[in-house]
């Protein structure tokens, strides 16, 4: 993945303490940069590589069962295939360091994983290859049984690691961390990675931190939804999250700097599947990542079918200067939906999202409770419904301000297509075009009183940035009358640029 630098906007770090949801947060900020990997130059063990693959997985085996910072002998790539499933003990710390030159390969007939992490150790995996994982149903690299403990993967890759049966709450075709203090997951890659339920990483109780990692191709291959509705699964593409509270450190998800591409889901979540439970005072964080094509997909209609990139519920939500763009999804949500005590979206940029299907509404996002969003550009998304660009459960518990609503566009000429409905507070907005359907009904203003103008956005591209991952947005230039017509917008554009004086509406801010 390329990087920028440091993440220069100032955010909620994982281990700042939990803040309320509204504008711009609150609490200790932090910045969130990549973790570095562990300094192994004085280990404790070294695997001898020339031997036997059987004998190189006894040498690791004994190395888990002693504990201590193991590194390989080799000084080229080689790829390991284990003979039997590592075991890291309880309260035993390892550290494990491939130094980018080890591969490890589990096995898919008959299926092996290649760690199983017991109850109250901590595991460092970096600079690690692995390939061609398998488990019959949590894990298909690296399961954690039992709680507590941690766990953290730096510098690593996940190629064709899934687990088999379908089920609910299992899954992780590449990691199953259940109930730990905290999981880390730093500058890693996720690629064709399947399970019931998150393809790339099943969590159930834990704090998790995702930082410049990417999520390729991971599918959630169950079917029908979660247990409450007597489904297998299906649910959150690449990750799946059941809750950050039960043994978390701190009640967050955070996910920074990450690319989530071309993921599925058959259910819901396209791409993450973040349920924190009520009343636990849990945050999902967002920050500067990229959402694209991905989809829930099962025929002919899912259970759920919500949230073609992003199914989020409860507590509070706050996504910032990310792109969420051509994702979809055959109800509602095409690129997320939300039900929650507080969310909001701030310097976001959403286009040719979709909610495909029946009832077909919220291509870009369908929000149902208090919401504000800020400096957000909302362009041609669709709804096979209405209300293609913002479907509210909660109309008067929305806000919308300084934000772009250009060509949303849905099927049903007797609803809104921008906006279903009149929105509840905020000011210096503009909507585009005035009418539904080229000439049909008056579309309904997001709010009393919007300006209706076209802003001339130019398509989705790479534009700069000081961020940590290049994310495209759309470009005003002038005559936009977006130009200069803000009010009360972040410091900050989309891209880390600084607003000017008079700052531009919507994510992206014009500098002559």
């Amino acid at each position: 993945m390329r990087i920028r630098g440091a993440v220069i906007l100032a955010v909620l770090s994982a281990f700042a303490p939990a803040c309320g949801g509204g504008g711009s947060g609150g609490g200790a900020p932090l910045v969130f940069t990549p973790l570095v990997p562990v300094d192994t130059s004085t280990p404790d063990h070294t695997v001898d590589t020339s031997k036997a693959p059987d004998l190189i997985t006894g040498q690791l085996q004994a190395f888990f069962d002693l504990g201590g910072k193991i590194v390989f002998d080799n000084v080229g790539p080689m790829t390991i295939a284990l003979t039997a499933e590592l075991e890291l003990k309880t309260n035993k710390i390892v550290v494990l360091d491939g130094k980018n030159t080890v591969t490890l390969a589990g096995s898919i007939a008959p299926v092996r994983r290649i760690i199983h992490k017991k109850f109250d150790s901590d595991l460092t995996i970096q600079r690690l290859k692995f390939v061609d994982a398998r488990a019959d149903d949590e894990g298909g690299a690296l399961r954690v049984e039992g709680g507590d403990g941690t766990l953290t993967v730096i510098d690593c890759q996940f190629q064709n690691c899934k687990t088999v049966n379908t089920g609910p709450d299992i899954g992780g075709g590449a990691l199953r961390p259940l109930r730990q203090r905290l999981l880390q997951v730093s500058g890693c890659t996720f690629t064709d990675c399947d399970g019931s339920n998150g393809g790339a990483i099943n969590s159930i109780g834990s704090q998790i931190l995702l930082i410049n990692s990417t999520f390729d191709q991971c599918d959630a291959f169950g079917t029908g939804g979660g247990a409450d509705a007597g489904g297998s699964g299906g649910i959150g593409g690449a990750v799946y999250v059941d809750g950050v509270h039960q043994l978390a450190n701190q009640r967050r998800l955070d996910v920074v700097g990450c690319k989530f591409t071309s993921n599925t889901a058959k259910d819901h979540g396209g791409a993450i599947f973040a349920m924190t439970y009520a009343d636990t005072g849990s945050n999902v964080f967002i920050d500067q990542c990229v959402f694209s094509q991905n989809a829930v997909t099962s025929p002919p209609t899912p259970v759920v079918g919500l949230g073609g990139a992003l199914y989020h519920q409860n507590n509070t939500i706050t996504v910032r200067r990310s792109t969420f763009e051509g994702n979809q999804t055959i109800k509602q949500g095409g690129a997320v939906w939300s039900s929650c005590d507080f969310g909001t979206f701030e310097n976001c940029t959403f286009q040719g999202n979709k909610a495909t299907g029946s009832p077909g509404r919220g291509g870009a996002l369908a929000i149902n409770g208090a919401f504000l969003i800020s400096s957000c550009t909302i362009a041609q998304n669709t709804a096979a419904g209405w209300g293609g660009g913002i479907h509210p459960g909660n109309p008067g518990s929305v806000t919308l301000r300084n934000s772009l609503l250009m060509n949303n566009t849905g099927v049903d000429l007797g609803n809104g297509w921008n906006v279903s409905a009149t929105l509840g507070s905020g000011s210096n907005n503009l909507q585009w075009p005035t009418t539904r359907g080229g000439g049909g009904p008056a579309d309904t203003p997001a709010r009393p009183g919007i300006i209706f103008a076209d802003a001339q956005l130019a398509a989705p591209a790479d534009n700069g940035g000081t961020g940590m991952i290049p994310l495209r947005t759309m470009a005003i230039a002038p005559p936009s009358p977006a130009i200069d017509a803000g009010a009360s917008a972040p410091l900050t554009d989309q891209r880390g640029e600084t607003r000017l004086a008079a700052p531009d509406i919507g994510a992206f801010e014009y500098k002559p």
